[in-house]
C-alpha cells in the first residue's frame, strides 16, 4: 500500500478512535455502569422492589456490554495504527494476503480478509452449544433425566413426575385455580347494571 493510502487510513482510524472514545465517555457519564456504587451505598435494600433491582441490574449489564464492545473496537484501532507504523497494515494476519480496499473503507481496523474472517466465524460454536456452563447441571422440566439420552422407555423423567403427582390428587381442586371472580377487584363489581336497577324501589 502506498504512502498516500496509508495516511488516508491513519486519518480515518484516528477519527474512528475519537468517535469511540466519545461513545465510551457518554456511556460512563449517562449510563448506569457506575451506578452500582450508589445502590450499594444505601443503608437498606428492604424497601426496594425485586423487579426494580432486577431492572437496574439489567441496565448495568447492558451498559457494561456496550462499553466492552467499544473498548474492543478501540483496541483493534490501536493495533491497526501500530501496524501502519510497522508497515503491515492492510494484510491479513492469517493468510498474509492484501485485504480488499472496500473492506478497509468499511472497517478500517479489519485484521483479516473476508475468507479468513468467515473461517473464524464458522469455527465458533452455535448458540445452542455456546451456553453458560451452569446450564449443564440445571436441566429442564421433563428433559435430561437420568436415562433420557438412551432408547429406554421404561421409566423416565416425565414418568417420575407423574408417579409423584398421583399422591397429590384431590377431588374438586384444579391446578389452574380457575375462578370466575378472578377478574374482579371488588365483590361489588360482580353486580351488573341490570341487577342494580332491579333492586331499586319503584
Amino acid at each position: 500500500m502506498d504512502k498516500t493510502r496509508l495516511n488516508y487510513f491513519r486519518d480515518k482510524l484516528l477519527k474512528e478512535k475519537n468517535k469511540v472514545n466519545q461513545i465510551i465517555n457518554q456511556i460512563e457519564s449517562n449510563g448506569t455502569v457506575n451506578s452500582n456504587v450508589e445502590m450499594s451505598s444505601e443503608l437498606s435494600h428492604y424497601d426496594n422492589h425485586g423487579a426494580d433491582a432486577a431492572g437496574n441490574l439489567f441496565n448495568i449489564q447492558r451498559d457494561m456490554a456496550l462499553k466492552d464492545n467499544e473498548v474492543t473496537i478501540l483496541s483493534k484501532i490501536d493495533n491497526a495504527l501500530k501496524s501502519i507504523e510497522s508497515g503491515e497494515y492492510g494484510n491479513c494476519k492469517i493468510c498474509k494476503k492484501p485485504i480488499p480496499q472496500g473492506r478497509l473503507e468499511f472497517i478500517p481496523y479489519a485484521e483479516h480478509c473476508v475468507h479468513c474472517q468467515n473461517s473464524i466465524n464458522d469455527s465458533v460454536p452455535d448458540d445452542i452449544n455456546n451456553r453458560p456452563s451452569e446450564e449443564r447441571v440445571l436441566g429442564l422440566p421433563f428433559r435430561y433425566g437420568f436415562n433420557d439420552n438412551t432408547s429406554l422407555v421404561e421409566f423416565d423423567g416425565e414418568d417420575s413426575y407423574q408417579a409423584v403427582a398421583r399422591f397429590n390428587a384431590m377431588d374438586n381442586v384444579y391446578d389452574e385455580d380457575y375462578d370466575d371472580d378472578n377478574y374482579y377487584v371488588d365483590h361489588m363489581d360482580l353486580i351488573s347494571n341490570e341487577q342494580y336497577k332491579n333492586q331499586l324501589p319503584d
